[in-house]
């Protein structure tokens, strides 16, 4: 029987198509000349090649003719950049699979060969440095699952805030992550960075998963990435309106923070508990945990905006509005400065709803249109949704009743989708008080006890108790400074 015989019943004999085509490709390969296969099988290893980054791989590096041959088979492909190409997606797993599991040393020193090239490419440009630590995973996985953390801490926070370098140096990372090709430790950061950026795209479920997966590794010698990840989990917790597995993943950094020799731990400790008593209504522990939070920040503009913030927010609640503004301004200044968008818009937003609350509708649109523009530029649909609402409260002091009830459904309908159950309960709030602003009151209290029963199943007690006064007309206890 012929090679091509053993291969054809091989094929037939063969039901399932990954190891159809495994097969199919083998057959391929092996009626090339053994340095079109080392060529072929370097070529799979990174992510993209030219004749350059091809020959640095091999150990007898092609010529021209030879490469115009490889690059015309028909599993090679063009990639973005000039005279670049890549091995098509299903070949190059089932290439990669094939060297990994046969010739795993074979696979490690092209590895080191690739980021040894790369390492000395222009840093500056994303795709080589993305390249590098791609290939430094499998080279030095120490080394790498630094450089790792180092560019993703380096890309999502100030003056860059590239959150989609970010996002694509990961995704590059996954594809070793997927293969079992990670160590444990470089597998555990690869899903800490994930979360932040899940978190920066409001795509907390997601990160949640990821730090949850953290927790289960074994992670006990490595304080850091303890620390990161339990501030990050209660973080996450926090945006999904979980409180207290928020507070109880706040405690359990608390020590990690405390003994580290960096304050900015303790600093982030202290406004993140300010940021949850916040959203609790507890505004006296709030405003201790910001005044403790913002001298400990020194220099890094980005925190002391947001604790400036956050007192701002806590005296917009306890009806102080002309110090309130003073701390939004100065807060949307530093924010403006270093280019955090989405804070910004978060501040503006905060603008308006102080010069509403002042009866100032004129200045108090302008500023909600501006934080509306914002959040629909950067798809921010949470801050949409807060928005949305603010401009339902302002409609109802301007008695255009019907257009406050278009932009709570709106902002109700955004609240749902994005699975923002307090986001929900501020909803019927909003529709409470339009349903009393037009005398409606059986309405209104059916509105105020629905979101009263979301804040219970919140534990939001001191939200939950605000509603609840409304339904008497009593005084609400602003738990005061």
């Amino acid at each position: 029987m012929s090679d091509y015989q053993k291969f054809l019943a091989e094929l037939q004999a063969c039901d399932n198509q990954d190891k159809r085509e495994r097969l199919s490709l083998d057959f391929s390969l092996a009626r090339l000349p053994e340095q079109i296969q080392a060529a072929v099988q370097a070529a799979a290893v990174p992510r993209f090649f030219d004749r350059a980054f091809l020959n640095a791989l091999l150990n007898q590096p092609f010529d021209e003719e030879q490469f115009a041959a490889l690059i015309g088979f028909s599993y090679i492909e063009p990639y973005p950049g000039e005279g670049r190409f890549n091995v098509h997606e299903r070949s190059r797993k089932l290439l990669q699979e094939k060297l990994w599991q046969e010739e795993e040393t074979l696979y490690r020193e092209i590895s080191s060969r690739a980021f040894v090239y790369c390492e000395k490419q222009d840093q500056d440009d994303t795709t080589w440095r993305i390249e590098t630590v791609y290939h430094q995973l499998i080279a030095e996985p120490e080394k790498g699952v630094g450089n790792l953390n180092n560019t993703c801490v380096d890309w999502l926070n100030p003056p860059h805030f590239a959150y989609d370098k970010a996002e694509s140096l990961l995704q590059a990372a996954h594809e070793h992550q997927e293969m079992n090709r990670l160590t444990e430790k470089v597998t555990c950061y690869l899903l800490l960075n994930q979360a932040k950026v899940d978190i920066r795209y409001e795509r907390n479920r997601e990160a949640k998963e990821a730090l949850q997966k953290i927790r289960l590794a074994s992670i006990q010698d490595d304080h850091y990435l303890k620390r990161e990840g339990l501030l990050s989990l209660g973080r996450v917790h926090f945006y999904l309106s979980e409180f207290n597995d928020a507070q109880q993943s706040y405690d359990e950094a608390m020590p990690l923070c405390r003994e580290s020799k960096d304050r900015l731990y303790k600093a982030k400790y202290l406004q993140n508990l300010g940021d949850l008593h916040l959203r609790l209504f507890d505004f006296k522990k709030a405003r201790r945990y910001y005044d403790k939070s913002l001298p400990l920040f020194n220099r890094i503009q980005l925190e002391q905006a947001h604790c400036l913030h956050g007192i701002g927010e806590v005296l917009l609640h306890l009806s102080k509005f002309k110090k309130s503004r003073s701390y939004f301004r100065s807060a949307l200044k530093l924010y403006q400065k270093i280019g955090e968008r989405m804070s910004e818009a978060h501040c503006i937003l905060s603008l308006g709803k102080a010069h509403l609350a002042c009866s100032e509708l004129p200045e108090a649109q302008r500023q909600l249109e501006e934080a509306l523009q914002l959040y629909r530029k950067i798809n921010h649909q949470r801050g949409e949704a807060n928005c949305l609402q603010s401009f339902g409260d302002l409609s109802i002091k301007t008695d255009e009743f019907i257009a406050a009830k278009q932009y709570y459904d709106e902002a109700l309908d955004l609240a749902e989708h994005i699975h923002c159950p307090e986001g929900v309960a501020e909803c019927w709030e909003g529709f409470a008080k339009l349903h009393q602003a037009q005398d409606q009151l059986q309405q209104a209290e059916e509105c105020w006890r629905k979101a009263a029963e979301m804040y219970r199943n919140l534990a939001m007690p001191l939200r939950e108790k605000y509603c609840l006064e409304q339904l008497s007309g009593g005084n609400v206890d602003r738990n005061g400074l």
